[in-house]
C-alpha cells in the first residue's frame, strides 16, 4: 500500500508491504520519520481490515 500526505503521489509516497509481514518497501519522501512510524502503527492496528479490503479490491476474497 502507498502512504503519504497531501495529494496522491505514488512516486513520493512510502510503500508498505502487508504480506507476508508489514514492512517498509520504500520510505518515500512525503513523510517524516515520526509520521511514517505513526502510519505503521495505524496499519498494524487495522491490519485485518486493510488486508480484507485489499483482497476485496483485487477480487480475491479473504485469504488465510
Amino acid at each position: 500500500m502507498h502512504v503519504g500526505k497531501g495529494s496522491q503521489d505514488d512516486f513520493n509516497d512510502a510503500k508498505i508491504w502487508l504480506e507476508p509481514d508489514i514492512a517498509v518497501a520504500r520510505r518515500g519522501r512525503s513523510l517524516r520519520r515520526h509520521e511514517l512510524k505513526r502510519a505503521l502503527q495505524i496499519i498494524e492496528e487495522n491490519y485485518e481490515y486493510l488486508l480484507e479490503q485489499w483482497y476485496e479490491y483485487k477480487g480475491k476474497g479473504k485469504q488465510k
